[in-house]
């Protein structure tokens, strides 16, 4: 299996008889399998081609940690002010948590809990926000969670397969073409690119969700019928089906 920023890096005999990851569309050599999670086509690049394509946001492989939490993450009705996290990445460079939590974290309406990464080193604790670093316990921040609002990175995967409805901003260049398409699922609202939008739009958003259960109750349903959870099963699921049948001739 090939998960590099450029699977064209690996040997080509070796693409020939791997499953390659090639979410940005740069392979340019054949494989055996290539997935592509993050959007709902593959468009192979001049040269590239594949034995069989497993497209779609159904083969988001996701950790155990989120499949044994899943199906708690549902909005509550009852409670007076909604809880909201916040999380824009390991690293967020463009420091779009400083951006935009400066914005979102003192707002009445809800409760917020704005997570960093490691390698964060942003102006949000300059600026006064309260933040945690690397939390052990993020997937369950993230179901106790009433919305997300999130990178438009992996972690959209993991709030959907939970249930957690969320608003996605793009904190990187290859996150602003996969964060419309998955949007236009239900299972996520799309606010734009984080470096640049306008807060107020993402204050509009995060209210439609938090302050409308109905809202948030769909979208919580139609999370994990975008995102079952299972694609890393599906995935070697595919491959030892290959490889199975190349070990018999």
């Amino acid at each position: 299996m090939v998960d590099l920023p450029d699977p064209n890096d690996a040997d080509q005999a070796v693409l020939g008889r791997a499953t390659v990851f090639d979410d940005s569309h740069i392979l340019v050599s054949a494989a055996r399998v290539v997935v592509q999670p993050s959007l709902p086509r593959w468009t192979p690049a001049p040269g590239a081609r594949a034995g069989r394509a497993l497209v779609g946001y159904a083969f988001a492989p996701l950790g155990r940690s989120v499949l044994r939490a899943a199906g708690r993450g549902r909005p509550r009705d009852g409670r007076a002010t909604p809880r909201v996290l916040l999380c824009f990445g390991g690293s967020d460079p463009h420091d779009v948590t400083a951006r935009l939590g400066s914005v979102l974290a003192t707002d009445p309406r809800w409760s917020v809990d704005l997570v960093v990464g490691p390698d964060y080193r942003g102006a949000a604790e300059v600026l006064g926000l309260a933040v945690s670093r690397e939390p052990p316990d993020l997937v369950e921040r993230l179901v106790a969670a009433d919305v997300a609002v999130l990178g438009a990175g992996t972690i959209k995967f993991e709030a959907a397969a939970l249930g957690v409805p969320a608003v996605l901003v793009a904190v990187a260049d290859n996150q602003v073409p996969v964060g419309p398409p998955f949007a236009a699922t239900g299972a996520a609202s799309w606010a734009g690119d984080g470096r640049r939008v306008d807060p107020a739009t993402v204050v509009e958003l995060l209210a439609a969700l938090a302050l409308d259960p109905g809202r948030r109750m769909e979208m919580a349903r139609r999370g994990p019928e975008v995102v079952p959870g299972d694609g890393a099963r599906r995935i070697v699921a595919a491959t030892m089906a290959g490889t199975i049948k190349e070990d018999a001739e």
